[in-house]
């Protein structure tokens, strides 16, 4: 039976942010990009079972129950143009999200009449619904996603239940692309930073390259005023990573 049911949630933004399963992720800025009409690990026969219904707002058909075989998979129904999203890019989306094992609808961005506005960070490429799905896709993309998370919202894949994995899905229409500021280091050995339009950092690890054994540093914006003394205290923004 194919369900469109409207129920709202609280947690609603939570499970679409963080809420990927790890498994096949990727990690440390690397190019989540997906080319290819379907990926996430391997092919997903699920997603031949899902359809994307043009509308006012658009949705999914798909028969409920539905249980993803993998932690991730995506299908890209229409190509976007222009930059294409990456680590450190402002992006806005709408979407339609749904609960797997009954077809309900969760959450749509159209009831608010106002697309989610996200910075794509590649530190949390693994667990980020959002940067998973949208990296490599260009304004205009619609994007069928599907992944597995736990109830509670939890990132393992893992359900706290007896029950599994619990599934969602979501219609989703990538609706803008603002690219971040690239800030090449001079030593090939650390990561590229990209500061999204709102300042915040990410990085892009460079490939096949270990981490430093020592600490390493270049700054790449210089300030002004007075200089910093060992004896002065400071106060500071930071973002940190892990190298892998």
């Amino acid at each position: 039976m194919r369900k469109r049911l409207i129920v709202t949630t609280a947690t609603a933004l939570l499970l679409l942010v963080s809420a990927c399963g790890s498994s096949g992720s990727d990690s440390g800025g690397g190019d989540a990009s997906a080319s290819a009409s379907k990926s996430g690990g391997g092919e997903s026969a699920n997603l031949d079972q899902v359809e994307w219904v043009e509308g006012e707002p658009p949705g999914l058909d798909f028969e409920a129950p539905f249980a993803l075989d993998e932690s991730f998979a995506l299908e890209v129904v229409k190509e976007g143009s222009g930059e294409p999203a990456a680590a450190g890019s402002g992006i806005s989306v709408n979407y339609v999200y749904y609960q797997g094992s009954d077809g309900s609808e969760i959450e749509s961005t159209y009831q608010a009449g106002v697309p989610l506005s996200h910075e794509l960070d590649s530190g949390v490429s693994g667990s980020d619904v959002l940067y998973r799905a949208t990296v490599g896709q260009s304004a205009g993309a619609q994007i069928i996603v599907a992944w597995q998370a736990n109830a509670t919202g939890g990132s393992d894949g893992e359900s706290e239940s007896s029950d599994g994995p619990v599934t969602y899905l979501m219609a989703l229409t990538l609706e803008t692309v603002t690219p971040g500021e690239t800030i090449t280091p001079t030593d090939p050995a650390l990561p590229t930073v990209v500061l999204a339009p709102s300042g915040r950092p990410s990085i892009v690890v460079p490939a096949g390259t270990d981490p430093p054994t020592e600490l390493k540093r270049e700054v790449f914006k210089e300030g002004d005023g007075a200089v910093v003394a060992a004896t002065d205290s400071v106060s500071v923004n930071y973002t940190g990573w892990l190298w892998d």
